[in-house]
């Protein structure tokens, strides 16, 4: 027994010895820390989104003008903010089309010059809140998101450090002060600390639901335990996705401002030429302190449903269920299958899969709530949160007292619909995204894109195909 406890204390000993040696190797080796460029990412505080197209990417920064701009996910109708301080010098304003290349010229924008000698452009924007001349703090709003112009009518924020001349003018390489010295990157979420007073996070409340699968969130646990092998796969899936989550959505390793893509040989057209003088910068506004950094949440992918063409091209050859006792008529890929399935008496569930090795891909699933009656209360944000709480357990997807958070109201098939925000395991704050389309007798819970546990390079191949899908829904009853 005395040797027993001699040998459990050294052992202690050792991994404790070890794990210092660690923290030691990790302080000597970690990166520098970069000295801050005063710009900061031009949304709101505390929100994320993912970057579209970097520096030097195709499709429209792969030119001298842009090769450094970079196009953020920011929805429409959300607040663009100043990066830095400054002057604004050009403004374009009462811009509603959008298109191609041919519309290049018809986007909102604003164009702020700052002390440094350097300006910013915040380009396709659908409001313009500042005028030439005005002085602008850093994190003051100075318009919303938007799809003018050359955008195909994709909603975006196209943002660019650029020099001094014109409302656009050669790009040049930009930091952000909450990423110093990286270069961001495609398909990354970061977070902006563009602080304005009175900024708050998003609260986030209570516990969450437990994942028992993508099939499991589909169409409910007892489906699952009849299809362990998609169980296995999806518990495999969902544990990395956790693990994406908890590691820091957007955290890279920080990088030298000399390690940069190179720039075209040959500028590819003159920049615009100035078309006013302008005033000289204000000085720059002294910031209150930033709050402390709260910890990640990912912001939801827009949903946008294709047009009409899209869709139709989309989905040739496409099959069609249809089901008047669900009051669901939609489209799926040919080459997945589609299954119904009681899960009680008030729900069913639809999974639409195929197989896979041992086990299944998923393309999709819908949980379908059938109502006694029409409940009126089911159009607002809050009564739809209330009736998810008031579910009971074995038919709410979200078992216990697991929040969901509304993040905006749209219309799909004819019908009122909520994208929402879901935990995906026990104790998480809704962090994956799900669709609640409003029927008359039914309610359609349709889980999306990260929801489904697939890999990033998975989700961004699925995520049109399933906008096409929902695009093609058809709510009956």
């Amino acid at each position: 027994m005395h040797r027993a406890g001699i040998l459990m204390r050294s052992i202690l000993k050792a991994v404790g010895l070890a794990l210092l040696l660690a923290l030691i190797a990790c302080a000597a080796v970690g990166p520098a820390k970069a000295q801050t460029t005063g710009y900061r990412l031009p949304w709101r505080y505390c929100v994320w989104e993912r970057v579209l197209q970097g520096w030097g990417e195709s499709p429209s920064h792969n030119n001298t003008q842009m090769w450094y701009a970079y196009d953020f996910s920011v929805l429409e109708g959300n607040p663009v903010r100043a990066a830095r301080s400054g002057t604004v010098a050009f403004v374009q304003s009462g811009q509603t089309v959008c298109g191609g290349y041919e519309y290049r010229n018809n986007a909102n924008y604003v164009t702020v010059y700052h002390g440094d000698g350097t300006a910013t452009l915040y380009l396709h924007l659908r409001d313009v809140y500042v005028s030439v001349g005005q002085s602008v703090s850093q994190g003051q709003t100075i318009g919303t998101a938007g799809r003018t112009g050359w955008t195909y009518c994709q909603p975006h924020l196209h943002f660019q450090r650029q020099a001094r001349g014109g409302w656009i003018t050669n790009s040049q390489a930009v930091y952000f002060d909450e990423y110093p010295g990286q270069q961001l990157q495609r398909g990354q979420w970061y977070q902006s600390q563009n602080y304005w007073p009175g900024d708050r996070c998003p609260t986030q409340v209570g516990s969450g639901w437990g994942c028992s699968g993508i099939i499991g969130i589909a169409t409910g646990r007892e489906w699952l335990r009849r299809r362990k092998g998609c169980r296995l796969l999806a518990r495999v899936l969902s544990l990395g996705l956790i693990a994406v989550l908890v590691s820091g959505c957007g955290q890279r390793l920080a990088q030298p401002e000399g390690a940069l893509p190179a720039a075209p040989a040959v500028p590819l057209g003159p920049d615009q030429p100035a078309a006013m003088e302008i005033p000289s910068p204000a000085p720059t506004v002294a910031e209150p302190p930033l709050p402390p950094t709260p910890g990640p949440v990912p912001t939801p992918r827009p949903v946008t449903l294709p047009p009409a063409k899209e869709v139709e091209q989309m989905t040739a050859g496409w099959k069609v269920f249809e089901d008047a006792t669900l009051g669901i008529r939609v489209r799926y890929p040919p080459d997945y299958e589609i299954r119904v399935q009681p899960i009680t008496s008030r729900k069913v569930g639809i999974s639409i899969d195929r197989p896979w090795g041992e086990g299944c891909e998923i393309f999709g699933g819908v949980l379908v709530f059938l109502l006694e009656k029409e409940d009126s209360r089911l159009l607002t944000s809050e009564g739809l949160e209330a009736w998810v709480r008031e579910l009971p357990e074995g038919e709410s997807p979200i078992p216990g007292e697991g929040p969901i958070r509304v993040v905006e109201k749209i219309q799909v098939g004819g019908r009122p619909a909520f994208v929402i925000q879901e935990p995906l395991w026990p104790g998480d704050p809704p962090n994956v995204q799900s669709l609640i389309v409003i029927g008359k007798e039914r309610v359609f819970w349709i889980p999306l894109g990260d929801t489904m546990g697939l890999s990033p390079e998975r989700t961004e191949k699925i995520w049109p195909l399933q906008m096409a899908f929902l695009a093609t829904l058809e709510v009956t009853r």
